[in-house]
């Protein structure tokens, strides 16, 4: 099988070191990059689409070089019960230092709300101290999370969401694209999102 992650581009998210030129890349492909997240090519030359609701790969910063349109890491209260007071406390939450400590430490208790990405509420199912790599579960979904010397490869299933073969998303065909692309990424030597972009952009075709 052969992977390949589309993304939209992230208006105004520039890298010093790739902007010239790269961002012209961006804008000329932004045109395919719609509502595809995931192609799957099989052996047979068929395409199975929309393998994740949500994906993105993210600096340990929280700078977003490449999202689907509904991603996004933000800061945010939530109420939380505590249990010894009965009372509902107000929990600060931040995604991008939730997403580093898991990812990165495997530390899912950083925040008293727990894991929480991209506004859902996940847990820690699995942690790979030695590749970086989280597998997360969720009510009707999951996640999978990898980090490379720079960035943090992330992809988000619905179980609701259909892939256009019929088949609900998974968590198989998830963990399995998040790996994918981090390991290349890890294997170019690659220090920002280049490798990543020229891989997947050039491998479009309408």
């Amino acid at each position: 099988f052969v992977y390949f992650f589309f993304f939209q581009a992230e208006d105004g998210i520039r890298d010093p070191l790739w902007s010239r030129g790269l961002g012209d890349v961006y804008k000329r492909q932004e045109q395919y990059i719609t509502g595809m997240l995931v192609n799957k090519m099989k052996k047979d030359g068929s395409w199975i689409q929309n393998i994740v609701k949500e994906a993105a790969i993210v600096d340990f910063q929280g700078t977003i070089y490449a999202s689907t349109p509904g991603f996004s890491l933000t800061s945010y209260q939530v109420d939380v019960m505590n249990l010894d007071k009965g009372t509902n406390d107000k929990v600060n939450v931040e995604e991008v230092k939730i997403l580093n400590e898991v990812v990165l430490n495997g530390n899912a208790k950083v925040c008293d709300a727990g894991v929480r990405i991209n506004k859902l509420k996940f847990s820690l199912a699995k942690y790979d101290p030695d590749k970086k790599l989280a597998y997360l579960s969720g009510t009707g979904g999951g996640a999978c999370a990898m980090a490379t010397k720079t960035v943090i490869v992330i992809a988000i299933y619905n179980t609701k969401e259909v892939m256009n073969d019929g088949r609900p998303q998974q968590s198989g065909l998830c963990n399995e694209v998040v790996e994918e692309v981090a390991t290349q990424l890890l294997e170019s030597g690659c220090q920002f999102f280049t490798f990543a972009l020229f891989t997947f952009l050039s491998l479009i075709h309408i």
